[in-house]
């Protein structure tokens, strides 16, 4: 809408993901992954972009927000039901949350927030993995095993030795746990 009214004669802005590698590589090659409620990898080749992932929350694997979130309700109604072999700081945590006395009780709730209402219980499993909950713990490290195979599989697809890599969106917050 902004750039409509110069009246140009043809203009594009790209998407949100051509603007995050523009931001992070500027004019070098290397690789970008944006690591928010999805995740994605992209390639910059000889000015030309290649994907990896990225191919939303019915296909990927993790490394994302709605991942963690979806593993942190998960965790927590495992729980709740008496399926988790040990107890998670998970389970109070969503409960507070969502509101309800029960996980069980706000399942519904889940299924009408839809990915980013789930996504936004990620920041549960990083709170609860600083206080030593080894569920949450196994969360992140599941998790930021999935960036590392995106980075991998993006890298094969590039040249040299030393590449240059950038990983931007929201979960970079918690960079300090995710990259170890």
């Amino acid at each position: 809408a902004f750039l409509e009214k110069y009246n140009f004669a043809s203009f594009a802005n790209g998407s949100d993901a051509e603007n995050a590698v523009a931001a992070s590589l500027g004019l070098e090659d290397g690789i970008s992954v944006i690591a928010g409620t999805g995740s994605i990898a992209f390639v910059k080749k000889s000015e030309k972009l290649l994907r990896v992932g990225g191919h939303g929350y019915l296909i990927d694997e993790g490394g994302n927000g709605f991942s963690l979130g979806q593993a942190a309700i998960r965790a927590a109604l495992l729980c709740e039901e008496g399926s988790l072999e040990k107890d998670t700081l998970l389970l109070p945590l969503v409960k507070k949350k969502c509101g309800r006395d029960t996980v069980l009780a706000a399942i519904s709730d889940f299924y009408r927030g839809g990915k980013r209402e789930i996504a936004s219980y990620a920041t549960l499993v990083f709170e609860a993995a600083e206080q030593g909950d080894e569920i949450a713990q196994e969360i992140v490290k599941n998790n930021a095993a999935c960036i590392a195979r995106l980075i991998e599989a993006a890298g094969r697809r590039i040249e040299g030795d030393r590449i240059t890599t950038a990983i931007v969106g929201g979960l970079t917050a918690k960079s300090d746990m995710l990259l170890p």
